[in-house]
């Protein structure tokens, strides 16, 4: 069985989207139980939203790695997840609610 497919238009006069096969409440619920990345959300966003989304994922890495040296931070953040992960999709979930735009298409 194949899902519907899902155009999230940022900007009904360019046509600028992304395409994915899961709908946007799969999304959501992804993003709240930490399943998504920062780069996986951060793609789902409209560019107007993207950078600030991205610093304060970034905001919240440094917090992970405040005291920490070289590799050991890695695993700070390796670690975090899928805390890490939920945290970002919280900050994620109004940026995609209230800037998406979405059609379903069928194959």
């Amino acid at each position: 069985m194949k899902l519907a497919q899902v155009a999230i238009d940022y900007d009904g006069t360019t046509g600028a989207s992304l395409m994915t096969e899961y709908s946007p409440s799969q999304l959501i619920s992804f993003a709240e139980r930490g399943m998504l990345d920062k780069l996986h959300m951060a793609a789902l966003l409209p560019d107007e939203t993207r950078a600030a989304f991205l610093a304060a994922c970034a905001s919240m890495e440094r917090v992970l790695t405040r005291a920490c040296e070289s590799e050991v931070c890695l695993y700070a953040l390796l670690n975090a997840n899928p805390a890490y992960n939920k945290a970002c999709g919280e900050l994620w979930l109004p940026l995609f609610r209230s800037s998406k735009r979405v059609r379903c298409t069928h194959d």
